[in-house]
């Protein structure tokens, strides 16, 4: 959608879909990857046109696009409207389509764009793997871009099974009224350190009236939080394990502004999600409310 011809064709496309199902299902745009302006539907059709129902985004398969910071930029559009990436880094994928010098995605990278995408105000999310999208079979001798096995050994791979725990994460908390909100993590004094803005980024939602919050760190670092969005005197937190989908009942603490944490395993590809919730709303446990028992809890100091 580069020039005002080929818009006028997808406009005219557009339109005949609306006319010929009278608004019955919802319409976006599947835009093109990459870090220019045309990879949102937004660029096509503002929020202004009445004429998407949701935005969409691109991820371009790269390991390191801040598609979160795409996401927060079509969330902050006006009049709003919602937004998703509608192809992220799909699992097992040549990263930048390139297997030589990249390597392959796997599951973590799945979580992380997952998660942070969500918390930074997508409606949704689209999980993909390169094996199925294209149904290889070994009678297609090398596949596209060298797929990793085949198609229906693909569907038990790890990412496919773990990204329903980001939706039962989700639905275990008031979920129409969640914003995302950055401001629960205090920044570091070294910009590009966790919680910097590179692949290792630390991720906030919470509640518009703050009754919870959630975190989402890619890697298993200490860090510190700000809990003054939150309401309550008392706060409960919790660890979610979005690899198991399980939870660790840290219990409830007096509420103070400023709280260091540390998850309950050290290292570098370890993602965790701390759920903090005003205790006196007495929310269940997280997710699907399965019990982790790690041989160590983490820490929760007040600062």
């Amino acid at each position: 959608m580069d020039d005002g011809e080929k818009r006028q064709i997808w406009r005219s496309l557009a339109e005949g879909l609306r006319k010929g199902d009278a608004g019955t299902h919802l319409l976006t745009f599947h835009p093109r990857g990459g870090d220019d302006v045309l990879s949102t539907s937004a660029h096509a059709f503002p929020n202004s046109d009445q004429l998407l129902d949701f935005n969409m985004r691109q991820n371009g398969h790269g390991d390191r696009t801040k598609t979160w910071q795409r996401i927060a930029e079509d969330y902050a559009r006006e009049p709003v409207k919602p937004v998703l990436d509608g192809e992220p880094l799909y699992e097992d994928h040549p990263i930048g389509f390139d297997a030589g010098n990249q390597g392959y995605s796997n599951a973590h990278d799945v979580r992380r764009f997952l998660y942070l995408d969500l918390f930074a105000g997508a409606f949704g999310h689209t999980y993909g793997h390169h094996t199925v999208w294209q149904f290889h079979v070994p009678e297609r001798g090398e596949g596209v871009n060298r797929p990793l096995g085949y198609w229906r050994e693909a569907l038990e791979s790890p990412g496919a099974w773990q990204v329903q725990n980001a939706r039962a994460l989700l639905e275990s908390r008031p979920f129409l009224s969640r914003i995302p909100d950055q401001g629960l993590v205090v920044p570091s004094a070294v910009p590009e350190a966790v919680p910097g803005t590179g692949s290792r980024r630390i991720g906030a939602t919470r509640d518009a009236d703050g009754r919870y919050g959630m975190v989402y760190s890619a890697s298993s670092r200490k860090y510190m939080i700000c809990t003054d969005a939150l309401s309550g005197d008392k706060l409960r937190f919790w660890w979610f394990n979005p690899r198991e989908g399980t939870h660790i009942d840290l219990g409830v603490f007096d509420k103070r502004s400023r709280v260091e944490v540390s998850p309950p395993y050290l290292g570098e590809d370890l993602d965790f999600i701390l759920v903090i919730d005003d205790a006196g709303y007495r929310f269940p446990p997280p997710g699907r409310g399965r019990v982790g028992r790690p041989e160590n809890e983490g820490e929760i100091r007040s600062r």
